[in-house]
């Protein structure tokens, strides 16, 4: 097959500015002469000098060079490397493409106006305001994941003081989703701004924050709240998963709000622990039923990504530090470990995700520390019940262990097919009727 030839005349990309290591023309503008000598090598006819084009001109030289080199680095390079330089790639456009809505919104003023009643139909400002609060809720949403600062601002922006206002018998649409996701980025925005005052201040305003965002709440339709188990719900699946996402976004708030109040994350809040237990519970039960869910605007990998790993984080780091509170029977260290390994169990097996998915890195990577985190928690609970201390026994302390007098019933039952009967003796074991806060010792 011929090649088709280039014209002779050079042209340039539009210049998008420099975008850094990650930039094609950067790039390649930036290899090093050796390294174009030995792909220069590989040609047919090709020159081992450089081209005197400026900047980023394209010539058909160039194109020949480039392929070249890409040809030798596709035999020699390790995969594994650039896989995971194309996901920054990838990661690093999605938050500039991200960028480019922002700065085009701003640049059609819909951050101030949506256009005149008198001349703007009503249909065309609501799909402006819609436009809007999607962008600003992404915006909050990437920066607080990504951990970079947001760009929208609403003290800028007078389109995010106009009033939304819930009908008594709204049912789901995704109008209600986009005004769930405009009310929970607002109240995020305010929860980053804590981080500037001292704390005094910020307990003041971190109350009324809490108190706007429990009337937020309860000023949802009750059709549009989840109070009940997913189970218990028979309604369309695009409409369980807005239930599962509204509660996850009012969660995520309290959330970090009381992140943001805890002077050290090692020695959580009662309600810091409280929260980040239910988040996780209520992204577990979603993976357990995600057969009964449909993406009603984010998929079930970003919740159990954005959400998900942020309370497991909480929660492995009060296991890791034994700072559970035991007075506090909504998060408790075994329900944590339940969780946990069910979430570890869905990622490593293949369940939840597949490699080639969006955050598979990320999810997997968590999923291993807990996993060590876990592992080694277990074992050493066993190991301490299995070596008690002398000075445990010389004390007259009760050993975890138990003496063989009182195992022998469990030991020699003879339930081969372990039926109903083995399941209600094996209940009354010593080792289960005794008080979790004694197995935890």
């Amino acid at each position: 097959m011929s090649r088709v030839r280039l014209p002779a005349k050079s042209r340039r990309y539009p210049n998008p500015g420099y975008l850094g290591p990650s930039s094609h023309t950067t790039f390649f503008n930036h290899l090093a002469g050796n390294d174009q000598h030995q792909v220069s090598n590989g040609l047919q006819g090709g020159t081992t000098e450089r081209s005197g084009a400026s900047g980023c001109a394209v010539t058909e030289d160039k194109i020949e060079q480039g392929a070249a080199f890409l040809n030798q680095i596709r035999r020699s390079a390790q995969l594994t490397a650039w896989k995971s330089l194309t996901e920054t790639w990838i990661g690093y456009h999605s938050w500039r493409k991200l960028g480019d809505v922002v700065s085009s919104l701003f640049a059609l003023g819909y951050h101030e106006q949506l256009g005149h009643p008198s001349v703007t139909p009503t249909f065309l400002r609501e799909l402006r305001f819609v436009a809007y609060s999607r962008t600003y809720s992404a915006d909050k949403n990437c920066s607080i994941f990504l951990g970079r600062p947001p760009r929208m601002l609403k003290r800028y922006c007078p389109t995010a003081d106009l009033p939304e206002v819930w009908e008594p018998d709204e049912h789901f649409s995704y109008r209600a989703d986009t005004r769930v996701h405009g009310i929970c980025a607002s109240l995020k925005e305010d929860v980053l701004d804590l981080q500037r005052d001292n704390q005094d201040i910020r307990m003041q305003k971190a109350a009324h924050i809490r108190f706007a965002t429990e009337t937020a709440w309860a000023a949802i339709p009750k059709t549009l709240r989840l109070d009940k188990p997913l189970s218990s719900y028979n309604q369309r699946h695009v409409e369980i998963d807005f239930l599962v996402s509204t509660k996850l976004n009012f969660a995520h708030v309290k959330f970090l709000l009381e992140l943001t109040i805890t002077p050290r994350v090692s020695n959580p809040r009662v309600e810091l622990l409280r929260t980040s237990a239910d988040m996780l519970s209520l992204v577990v039960e979603a993976i357990v039923l995600k057969q009964r869910l449909a993406n009603s605007g984010t998929s079930l990998v970003w919740k159990v990504a954005y959400y998900g790993l942020a309370a497991a984080g909480v929660l492995c780091l009060a296991l890791l530090y034994n700072t559970f509170d035991r007075a506090t029977p909504d998060a408790t260290p075994s329900r944590s470990i339940r969780d946990l390994s069910v979430l570890v169990a869905e990622i490593e097996t293949g369940a939840l995700l597949q490699p080639e998915d969006p955050n598979y890195a990320l999810l997997f990577a968590a999923a291993r520390t807990m996993k060590n985190l876990l592992d080694r928690l277990i074992t050493n609970r066993f190991a301490a019940q299995l070596d008690v201390p002398a000075t445990v026994e010389a004390a007259g302390q009760r050993p975890l262990r138990y003496s063989d007098e009182e195992l022998i019933t469990w030991d020699t039952y003879g339930l081969q097919d372990f039926d109903p009967e083995f399941w209600l003796n094996l209940s009354e074991h010593p080792f289960l009727m005794s008080p979790e806060g004694e197995l935890l010792q």
